[in-house]
């Protein structure tokens, strides 16, 4: 694996995005602070924040936000022998990953070359030029076609996160130049939450609408089976044999621990967090950062007991998800007329977004308004369902 260098900042969608994942893998911003520096606040006087601090800690990196962007730069930062401590807003993990399909857009991965699909990085690299052209940094672009497959082969040769080739998964503009019908996708292999234990309440659960029964997750795959369930004695079997798990599960957890989906490469990654341990904070939400001389040293977070000052010596990574329920941000960045719900995790209010703000940084907004109708339930209970904004890069 390459050196880890730069600033990673969560991309400002509200979907799941393989980029921001592949690109916090990769990306740790250094911090030059002296290690006898104190916290401070951006901008703020800090001598009275730090008379109020119940602790102090000193980690090499520090990761706010534990979806998938940054349980990534996290289990890679450990696996580099880096100490990592993730703060997580909420009281679990996962983020709108939890929520979403965990379908990665991974041009050229080995997982589809070797199930027998074709396809190179250059005519995706048609695909996207004729999708949206200049409307995003070609170096970003071509960083992300030429070094995918890398880092997905790399999480699978040390992590527990493991996928499979979708096969036939049509690009959503099948009508554009160097689109494919099948061999780039892919998605997380099912995973058992019982391998969790008590951690599996930690895990965000999916939206309603991805469950069985109130709590039994499938895949594309069995589908065909379980409509068909009647046609063959196989198909009957494999049947029953999804049912009785799902009973079995229900009578120790809140829902099926055959996870899917989002749920799964946010469980895989949990558990692979979990087995270098790697210290969680949860409701503990970034609430600034030490900037100083132009480098970032270390944050300030807010718990329960009270606000904990962070020392990063390697630097912090900014993984807070996007900006769904930021109205601001909303009315800045997303298209007229403005949804007026968003499919993102309650939690994504972009605060990630406001402290490179803070720091003096610029944000990207090019395409970021662009987004996918979704029905909304009618029920309060069933409101997960919602208007998404999902990027042209994010979703090719």
């Amino acid at each position: 694996m390459p050196r880890m260098i730069g600033l990673t900042l969560s991309s400002s969608q509200m979907g799941l995005t393989r980029l921001s994942m592949l690109k916090a893998a990769y990306a740790i911003l250094p911090a030059t602070a002296g290690r006898d520096a104190e916290c401070a606040t951006v901008h703020v006087d800090n001598a009275e924040a730090q008379a109020a601090m119940t602790e102090q800690r000193e980690v090499d990196l520090l990761v706010a936000g534990a979806g998938p962007a940054g349980m990534t730069a996290a289990l890679v930062a450990s696996l580099h022998g880096l100490t990592v401590l993730i703060c997580a807003k909420s009281g679990q993990v996962g983020g709108t990953g939890s929520t979403s399909a965990g379908t990665l857009w991974i041009p050229g991965n080995r997982q589809s070359r070797r199930a027998g699909f074709d396809d190179n990085a250059e005519r995706a690299e048609q695909y996207l030029d004729a999708l949206i052209g200049d409307d995003a940094s070609r170096e970003l672009r071509t960083a992300f076609l030429k070094t995918g497959p890398a880092v997905i082969d790399w999480l699978e040769q040390n992590t527990e996160v493991k996928f499979l080739p979708c096969g036939r998964h049509p690009d959503y503009r099948s009508n554009m130049k160097g689109a494919a019908v099948s061999g780039r996708a892919i998605i997380p292999q099912p995973f058992d939450g019982r391998l969790l234990g008590v951690d599996f309440a930690r895990l965000r659960p999916p939206i309603a609408e991805y469950m069985l029964f109130g709590g039994m997750m499938i895949g594309k795959a069995d589908i065909p089976l379980l409509v068909d369930r009647f046609r063959s004695l196989a198909n009957f079997g494999y049947a029953a044999k999804l049912m009785t798990r799902y009973l079995a599960d229900r009578l120790r957890y809140p829902r099926g621990t055959r996870l899917m989906m989002g749920n799964a490469l946010v469980a895989r990654l949990f558990f692979s967090l979990r087995r270098r341990d790697v210290d969680i904070l949860f409701n503990a939400p970034i609430i600034s950062v030490d900037e100083r001389n132009g480098r970032v040293a270390g944050a300030t977070i807010s718990t329960a007991d009270g606000e904990v000052c962070v020392k990063a010596n390697k630097g912090v990574v900014l993984a807070t998800g996007g900006y769904g329920h930021n109205a601001r941000y909303r009315d800045a960045f997303m298209a007229y007329p403005v949804p007026t719900h968003s499919m993102a995790s309650e939690f994504n209010h972009g605060d990630g977004i406001s402290i490179g703000e803070q720091l003096g940084a610029s944000i990207a907004a090019a395409g970021c308004g662009r987004r996918f109708p979704s029905p909304r339930a009618p029920t309060a209970a069933r409101a997960s369902i919602r208007t998404s904004c999902l990027t042209a890069p994010s979703r090719a």
